[in-house]
């Protein structure tokens, strides 16, 4: 019998054409305080909920005549039954049925044969989410109307400021205009004082009283790499990187000094400036407060850039210091061709001794009772005249070292005459690989040289300064290849639009991007220090550069070796009608 829903009770519609399975499913439902009214096929339910209202349909999807899919169908397109929750009942569990159930409008399914305690869980379940779900809709019947109200009070609020505003408004054009007089001659003095700044070749920082950066002038900003507009605001401890090579923390301690005005001036010091590119530039700098009617109202800060003095200075250091090294350079060299020529020549005259076609040697082995062909028989033998090679062999290429480090050592002379680059290059891998220290340190008689010359015409140059650049970038190369298991240098030269190129490559741990970009820098040390020859690719680079109007440049990817690349002019002038340059075998 069909029942009607009470307050505290849900009423249940069960569609289904087996009359057992209806009694079933109301005697479970009753048994758990549900009302249940029945309908035996998709048109019966039809009808009854013209009449009846249920919180919830279990309909069976295998009925005859109008099937459950076509029944939920039915229900959803009725508005005012859209909203009941159903549950479709089937005996296929197939994901075809399943799909094809909630494609009809179904809230839920269930497969038989039904488990009891999951049936009742999920009519609770649903039954309470569409109560929810009405609650939500009354509460926001509730709210709309509250919202209504309190737009139109707002409504009211706002004539109400909206008058307050232009009275306001009118206020603010009277102090605008004042206020615009006043930023006019402000902006007049801040436009003279900027010209003032921009005039000033040293770099100028200003700060207010806390420290805080108000503006950098042209040259500040071109240094640190920062503009006033991005600065501005920012502490300038932030900004500007000082350090001291004396006293790391000596900068920022007296900036401090000079922020809390435990000092007047900041005197002139010596300082490494670091800009936002990390390009480090040698600077003088100094500090001093701003008062206005004995308060202080910020800080000034100056610098001036030092890097063409310590340029200078560097290179004065350096002639100095080949100065010195080839002064010892050429007193040793002296001291050592003595003894060396004494050994040479008491080898030549011991192997004469030893000569038996010599017919004075003959006689005095007579006279001692010697046979100089036995005697040269047992020297043989004995592979003394193989040792007697071995010395002057030894003699004679210690001697031509000598006579490179003395070549190496005239640094004094200025003279560009012409000369065959290639044979420069190859003297200076010969000194390298006859350099006793580096040769022991980095083996570099182990490695492989490679060759790749091209026929080139002669340059002007100074051969000497090319030796010292050329020897720079080997010794470099054989330090990076310390670590490489197979160690290879490639020497090339080719002729490339009026210039003659050489390339030194190696297979070393290669140099990275920012090292590439600052190694010819004045202040820029790459590699491990005390090695080389003390002049640095600096120095190389001036000597290629500005005496040689010629090109230097590095290039590398990753660790996979470094290519140093050296051209000269072809069509120089020499400065002396010297002997042409040349070496000896």
């Amino acid at each position: 019998m069909d029942t009607v829903s009470s307050p505290e009770c849900f009423l249940i519609m069960v569609v289904d054409d087996e009359k057992t399975e209806r009694i079933i499913r109301r005697e479970i439902l009753e048994q758990h305080n549900f009302l249940v009214c029945e309908a035996v096929d998709g048109l019966d339910a039809m009808k009854k909920l013209n009449q009846v209202k249920p919180d919830l349909i279990m309909l069976d999807v295998n009925m005859p005549g109008q099937d459950g899919f076509a029944t939920c169908r039915a229900i959803r397109s009725d508005f005012a039954l859209t909203n009941i929750p159903i549950i479709m009942v089937t005996g296929n569990d197939d994901t075809e049925t399943i799909n094809k159930a909630f494609d009809a409008g179904a809230t839920d399914y269930m497969t038989k044969p039904l488990n009891i305690k999951v049936i009742i869980r999920r009519i609770r379940v649903i039954i309470d989410s569409c109560r929810f779900n009405r609650a939500i809709l009354e509460r926001k019947d509730v709210l709309e109307s509250i919202v209504r109200e309190r737009t139109a009070e707002l409504d009211r609020v706002n004539r109400k400021l909206k008058r307050e505003r232009d009275l306001l408004e009118i206020r603010v054009v009277d102090r605008t205009k004042s206020l615009q007089q006043a930023n006019e001659k402000i902006s007049r003095e801040k436009e003279q004082l900027a010209v003032t700044l921009r005039s000033i070749e040293d770099g100028v920082i200003t700060t207010d009283s806390s420290g805080n950066i108000n503006m950098l002038n042209p040259t500040a900003e071109k240094f640190i790499c920062w503009t006033t507009e991005e600065v501005a605001g920012r502490p300038l401890a932030e900004v500007l990187q000082l350090v001291s090579k004396d006293d790391q923390h000596s900068a920022n301690r007296l900036l401090k000094q000079i922020l809390s005005e435990k000092i007047a001036v900041l005197p002139e010091k010596k300082f490494i400036l670091t800009g936002r590119d990390k390009n480090r530039h040698p600077v003088t700098f100094s500090a001093a407060p701003i008062r206005n009617n004995q308060r202080t109202i910020g800080f000034v800060l100056v610098f001036r850039d030092m890097s063409e003095q310590q340029k200078a200075e560097e290179l004065l250091i350096h002639g100095e210091k080949m100065t010195t090294i080839a002064d010892m350079a050429t007193g040793v060299a002296h001291e050592l061709n003595t003894p060396l020529s004494a050994i040479l020549q008491s080898i030549q005259v011991i192997e004469e001794c030893f000569k038996p076609d010599n017919d004075a040697n003959g006689q005095v082995a007579a006279d001692c009772g010697i046979n100089l062909s036995s005697l040269a028989a047992y020297l043989d033998k004995k592979e003394i005249y193989f040792f007697f090679k071995g010395i002057r062999d030894s003699a004679v290429k210690a001697a031509k070292i000598i006579d490179n480090l003395l070549r190496l050592s005239r640094t004094d002379s200025g003279e560009m005459i012409k000369a065959d680059i290639t044979d420069i290059l190859d003297n200076s891998v010969e000194m390298a690989v006859t350099d006793y220290q580096f040769r022991e340190k980095y083996n570099i008689v182990n490695f492989k040289i490679t060759r790749e010359y091209q026929d080139i015409p002669q340059v002007t140059c100074n051969p000497l300064e090319l030796e010292q650049v050329f020897l720079n970038i080997i010794k470099n190369a054989a330090q990076a290849m310390r670590n490489t298991t197979r160690p290879c240098l490639i020497l090339k030269s080719a002729e490339n639009n009026g210039m003659a190129c050489v390339e030194i490559i190696d297979n070393g741990r290669g140099i990275d991007e920012e090292d590439c970009r600052r190694i010819f820098e004045p202040n820029f040390a790459f590699g491990s220090s005390g090695n080389g020859m003390g002049m640095g690719l600096f120095v190389s680079h001036r000597i290629i550069h500005d005496k040689h109007q010629g090109t230097i440049r590095v290039d590398s990817t990753g660790n996979k070796g470094a290519t140093f690349t050296i051209c000269l002019p072809v069509n120089q002038k020499e400065t002396l009608s010297a002997e042409r340059y040349k070496y000896k075998d």
